[in-house]
């Protein structure tokens, strides 16, 4: 502003989140669900570059534009890498999406990011939330206790393609439990 106070300019988008694109006819191709994924983790690579951890990653921060392509939403809570726990036993993000750090209230990176990407992949590809429950606790403990079923992932040539993908997800879990 002209009296030196700081303002906010936002570009406009024309589109929709990817939320709404899941819940609406007709369904996403599987080449344009890897697609987005693709584009989200480009994106995440330069503001991991950067030194930043979004923290959010969800289909609801991620709007598909008109033409394709995308963008990650809603840095709101992201932090920077030295920086990113909020608090001790702070937590900070949207439940079905947390990495087993966030749900722990860890210091989080870009690890956490790209499990939340993993979930995302794995609800484009299977239709439900990989550790999806009624209540935040019961979230939480699948997120630190179980894995996700894998049997949900519909058969078919692109979809066994990306099972190994979606295991790795798995190992992410369970090497966050054993650090």
């Amino acid at each position: 502003h002209t009296d030196g106070s700081p303002y906010i300019a936002m570009e406009l988008l024309k589109g929709h989140d990817l939320q709404k694109a899941l819940r609406q006819p007709p369904p996403l191709a599987l080449d344009r669900k890897v697609a987005v994924i693709v584009q989200v983790l480009a994106g995440l690579a330069h503001a991991h570059q950067a030194g930043l951890v979004h923290r959010d990653i969800k289909p609801a921060n991620i709007w598909v534009q008109e033409d394709g392509s995308c963008k990650i939403m809603d840095f709101g809570i992201a932090r920077e890498t030295s920086h990113s726990m909020t608090g001790t036993g702070n937590v900070m993000g949207t439940a079905d999406y947390m990495s087993p750090e966030q749900v722990q209230g860890k210091k989080v990176d870009s690890r956490s990011d790209l499990f939340a990407v993993g979930c995302m992949l794995f609800e484009l590809v299977a239709g439900r939330r990989p550790f999806h429950a009624d209540n935040l606790m019961a979230i939480f403990y699948k997120i630190l206790h179980e894995e996700p079923n894998f049997d949900l992932v519909p058969p078919g040539p692109g979809h066994d393609a990306l099972l190994p993908v979606l295991e790795a997800l798995v190992l992410v879990l369970i090497s966050a439990r054993l650090g």
